[in-house]
């Protein structure tokens, strides 16, 4: 996808941390690598879940 999207980069999983939490995710967790992808698994931040 990074060579068919112009603007598309790697992010390290700092930067994927800081981008899941500022959307509202309480964390992530990478659970394992399948060839070149990571499986990653986001927990919910049920305090800001609308009612």
């Amino acid at each position: 996808m990074l060579h068919l999207l112009p603007g598309g980069k790697e992010r390290t999983f700092k930067e994927f941390e800081t981008l899941f939490v500022q959307v509202g995710f309480a964390a992530f967790k990478p659970i394992c690598r399948v060839y070149n992808y990571w499986v990653i698994e986001l927990l919910k931040n049920v305090n800001n879940s609308p009612q």
